[in-house]
């Protein structure tokens, strides 16, 4: 008995890079219907330049056809056409993906093809642009999110697609990682504290930075939060910026 045909929509086929041969059978059976034959060291070099990803073959396959003479395609055509080849990806199918990046993200990718093609460790990522691992991981999760990078295991992130280190190598050439950045806290707080000196810096509702100087010995402790002002205990010191009235 025959399942019924729901079935088939759980089924998940995975579809991945060509083999060798199927590559090598990719670009010489379209030749060969035109008369035209690919010799064994130009689909060599064809199928190195490609490993097998299906639109990279027909890319390749375009931009050979372009520049090749006669009835024979040879290793020197593979060659004359690389950078067009190249090229094409790297105004299109990379760029796109690319222009989408911040700039951290862009740094972050830089230095995973920097370390090489293969997936990369969190921690050795982040020794290359001298930030800890902890600090990169939301940039980590961006980028997967936004399919640029996956997790085949834990700790490790690779690119989503074929030779995206070496289009990041052509397009980036220096690292350029950009400055540490606080994330501001969503409390409103103000608050100065007695006891010894201390000096806080906070933000405003508006916008504005006050900085506290509390001298040794005060016991004043003034606590600002989402428009409210209270003062918990009394001192002899006097905050003018929070005196009874001061708008906030």
């Amino acid at each position: 008995m025959r399942p019924p045909p729901v079935l088939g929509l759980f089924k998940f086929p995975k579809i991945s890079s060509l083999d060798e041969a199927d590559a090598r059978k990719a670009l010489a059976e379209p030749a060969h219907l035109e008369g035209v034959k690919f010799n064994d060291d130009a689909l060599d070099r064809a199928f190195e330049l490609t490993e097998g990803y299906p639109y990279f073959v027909q890319e390749l396959g375009y931009q050979v056809w372009a520049v090749a003479e006669g009835e024979v395609i040879t290793l020197e055509d593979v060659d004359d056409a690389k950078d067009a080849y190249e090229a094409k990806l790297d105004s299109s199918f990379f760029r796109v993906r690319l222009d989408r990046a911040t700039q951290l993200q862009i740094a972050c990718m830089r230095a995973m093809a920097q370390l090489g093609p293969e997936s990369q460790k969190a921690a050795d990522v982040a020794a290359v642009m001298g930030r800890e691992s902890t600090q990169l991981a939301p940039t980590r999760s961006e980028l997967i999110n936004m399919g640029l990078l996956y997790t085949p295991s834990h700790g490790y992130a690779g690119f989503t697609v074929p030779h995206f280190d070496r289009f990041m190598l052509r397009a980036v050439p220096e690292l350029d990682v950009p400055p540490v950045q606080k994330r501001r806290s969503r409390g409103k707080t103000y608050e100065a504290t007695g006891g010894r000196q201390q000096k806080q810096t906070t933000r405003r509702r508006h916008g504005v930075s006050v900085q506290l100087n509390v001298p040794a010995g005060a016991g004043t402790h003034w606590r600002y939060r989402g428009g409210a002002q209270r003062r918990e205990a009394s001192s002899a010191v006097v905050l003018p910026f929070l005196r009874a009235g001061a708008p906030l």
